[in-house]
């Protein structure tokens, strides 16, 4: 039964996602559509580790060296997942959101 926030495929509730998910709402990978399903106007709210923006950042830099990305490609996804989570508070109250600053310049070093 939905509430309103979710519907049968998501159902109303708040998520974690990692790094893994939101790599696949900017690349073509396995799983992909299901992940961007996460992406609809019916979509729970979404809440990502403080370490994601490292963890994606990882992703970037591994696929670039293996030549699957351009060192554009790869920023332009970096600058997106650092100024763009969707409903994406991070939920560890440490660091809060401080560390989207520091991620994004390190993105300009890639």
């Amino acid at each position: 039964m939905s509430t309103g926030r979710g519907s049968a495929l998501t159902p109303s509730a708040d998520l974690v996602v990692d790094a893994s998910v939101i790599i696949k709402w900017h690349l073509v990978e396995i799983h992909g559509h299901a992940a961007r399903r996460l992406l609809g106007d019916d979509a729970p709210v979404l809440h990502v580790p403080d370490l994601m923006f490292p963890e994606v950042g990882n992703v970037l830099w591994k696929k670039t060296r293996r030549g699957e990305l351009t060192k554009e490609e790869a920023q332009a996804i970096a600058h997106l997942v650092s100024v763009a989570p969707p409903r994406c508070p991070p939920l560890g109250t440490a660091t809060g959101g401080g560390d989207r600053d520091r991620h994004e310049h390190r993105a300009d070093r890639l």
